[in-house]
């Protein structure tokens, strides 16, 4: 069920600390407004927290999830990783409904799903993408959590950098909660790695990131998605990610560098331990390959 659009100067009654709010898009559950706070632009964000089912365990679960995003944007300092505003999260009522809100960072970029859409990236392109993204999973690692939901339509192409987005089923391995922990493990089935899928509810680590990065990076280079070929459904794609060896990046795009394709091949190794074991010796690689670029 996803919330209704709400009018703008039925939200800014309430915030009125808020100018120009302006509807934006819907992402997910979440109403997504523009809006400046003291001159600045920001994004609005609000989250449904459907007190319409009846169960006070499903809101308390929906806060908990935004207070644990909200805590991993004011923890996270890379500049690849969106920012929280600086107004405090609260939680209002619009339309006798009620709704968790917040503002964070406003991106001046294009989702790279859309960029996706249009053209690849070119090697250079591919390759800060990668060092940026991998530096934001090095940052969450240390800090002791797992993305679990990194795809293009979470990261935004700006005209020198990429940001990486929405930590909303971020995996913290400090808690022992059911917000992060489950039979069935959250994220975006077509991006998750095999450990991801598996419906085992055991933890994963820094590596299953790697997995979702190493398609998003493979898409960025041939357009294509590694385990997606034409008569497939979602289940047979699944099965893939699972059991099924994708074809290399060269053999789309030969002329690219060969430590770059090494690289993205590596990244979407089934098993976890043919990765790569620390984000260091990823960083280091992606340094060389830069060099080679010039």
């Amino acid at each position: 069920m996803f919330a209704n659009k709400i009018e703008e100067d039925v939200i800014s009654k309430e915030l009125s600390y808020l100018g120009d709010i302006k509807y934006l898009t819907r992402g997910g559950q979440k109403l997504v407004y523009t809006c400046t706070y003291q001159e600045v632009s920001y994004a609005l964000k609000l989250i449904p927290l459907r007190e319409d089912l009846g169960d006070e365990r499903i809101e308390d679960m929906i806060i908990r999830r935004a207070e644990r995003e909200i805590n991993i944007m004011g923890k996270i300092t890379s500049p690849f990783f969106i920012k929280l505003g600086p107004t405090e999260p609260g939680i209002y009522k619009f339309d006798d409904k009620k709704y968790y809100c917040y503002i964070e960072q406003l991106i001046d970029g294009e989702p790279l799903n859309e960029v996706i859409k249009r053209r690849s990236l070119d090697n250079l392109e591919v390759t800060n993408l990668a060092q940026q993204i991998v530096s934001v999973i090095k940052e969450f690692t240390e800090n002791h959590y797992i993305h679990r939901d990194i795809k293009p339509n979470n990261i935004m192409m700006m005209k020198d950098s990429f940001i990486l987005l929405d930590a909303g089923v971020a995996y913290d391995q400090s808690d022992v909660s059911s917000i992060t922990k489950g039979f069935r493990q959250p994220g975006t089935d077509l991006f998750m790695s095999p450990e991801q899928l598996v419906e085992t509810g055991r933890e994963i680590d820094f590596r299953s990131d790697l997995f979702s990065l190493g398609v998003v990076l493979y898409m960025a280079l041939t357009r294509m998605h590694p385990f997606i070929t034409p008569g497939l459904n979602e289940t047979q794609v699944i099965a893939a990610i699972l059991q099924s060896a994708h074809k290399p990046v060269d053999f789309h795009v030969p002329h690219a560098p060969k430590k770059l394709t090494n690289l993205v091949n590596r990244f979407l190794a089934k098993r976890p331990h043919l990765r790569y074991k620390n984000c260091d010796l990823i960083i280091s690689e992606i340094n060389s390959i830069k060099k080679e670029l010039g």
